[in-house]
């Protein structure tokens, strides 16, 4: 979810302002070493011009720490055009909550392994420079070790990282989940069925990757789960509407660009939480289903680039107070438009 992401960026300072020491404090040894050593491995960074040895810890741009000198926060993004490898020793700021790097960082290099000593982090999120080039993002899989992370991450986001493999079962370990943000990368096989051990998990986004397969039932066990989206990959075979269904809870669902085969999709009105459907650009036939209707809630339905055919119901204009977005083109219907009876855009 980018808004999600976004939102996380914006939050950083502010939770940081409001827990800064008041007095300036010297960052512990341990903690400046380590910093410096990122430093060292980062180029063309301007935010590590502050990292100055024997500094206050308020004149260290991109980190907040306590009035122990601990550094709990790392946050790059914005403006800070940087080139270089998270390196290991990130592990050595084992205090640390959370891990933000995006906008221009040209990352590579793969996850260091000592993340998983920082067992009170509860944010992970990394976005790297999309148009940073062929060395620009990490390298290798998501390794099974992520389930050893800190069992207090509750949001983990690595978006264009240029991940690749399965998406590991380990994940499954992470049960306080809340957040799942594994976009634009080049991960492939199937959306494993342990994932239903996320019990907490609210939003599940891997679209733009290579994944095939469907979507695993066993989702429908994540209670709590709003937003689905899986769009841009190759997920194939008939629409899971079952499963979609059982997903009670959902509101979100972006399924688009797949190859989803369906010859009617009227049973999805039967859902009672759904806000937002993207189901564009897959293989669906039959008639845009006036069942809709019933779908009092839903403000979004995107249907473009399918096989649809017959017209469009002038009851589900009518009877859809909610619906603002409906997008039907490049299909195969007949007749005009009914917009007398339209209240969407």
């Amino acid at each position: 979810m980018k808004s999600s992401f976004l939102a996380l960026f914006s939050l950083v300072p502010l939770l940081a302002s409001a827990i800064l020491p008041s007095n300036a404090v010297p960052l512990l040894p341990s903690q400046e070493n380590a910093l410096i050593s990122l430093k060292t491995a980062w180029r063309n960074c301007p935010v590590t011009k502050t990292w100055v040895a024997g500094a206050d810890c308020s004149k260290w741009s991109g980190i907040s720490c306590d009035d122990r000198g601990v550094v709990f926060q790392l946050y790059i993004y914005g403006e800070n055009s940087c080139t270089g490898a998270l390196t290991e020793s990130v592990g050595n700021l084992t205090e640390l909550t959370s891990i933000t790097i995006s906008d221009n960082w040209r990352i590579y290099g793969s996850l260091p392994k000592s993340l998983s000593n920082l067992q009170k982090l509860e944010s992970l999120a990394i976005r790297t420079d999309f148009n940073g080039g062929r060395n620009s993002g990490l390298s290798g899989a998501l390794p099974n070790s992520i389930g050893n992370f800190a069992r207090s991450l509750t949001s983990l986001m690595l978006l264009g990282t240029r991940l690749t493999g399965s998406i590991p079962r380990g994940l499954s370990r992470l049960s306080r989940l809340v957040y799942l943000n594994l976009d634009g990368n080049r991960l492939t096989g199937e959306i494993p069925r342990e994932l239903s051990g996320l019990r907490n998990l609210v939003s599940l986004e891997m679209g733009g990757n290579r994944l095939t397969g469907s979507i695993p039932p066993t989702l429908a066990e994540i209670k709590r789960l709003t937003t689905l989206h899986l769009e841009n990959n190759r997920l194939s075979g008939a629409l899971p509407t079952k499963e979609i269904l059982d997903i009670r809870s959902l509101e979100d669902l972006d399924l688009r660009n797949n190859r989803f085969i369906a010859s009617s999709i009227a049973a999805l009105a039967t859902h009672p939480s759904l806000t937002d459907i993207d189901l564009s650009w897959n293989i669906i036939s039959g008639s845009v289903p006036e069942q809709f209707r019933q779908m009092k809630k839903l403000a979004g339905l995107k249907l473009a680039g399918n096989r649809l055919s017959g017209t469009v119901p002038v009851t589900l204009l009518r009877n859809m107070p909610n619906l603002h977005y409906l997008d039907l083109s490049f299909n195969r219907l007949r007749g005009e438009f009914p917009w007398a009876a339209a209240t969407v855009t």
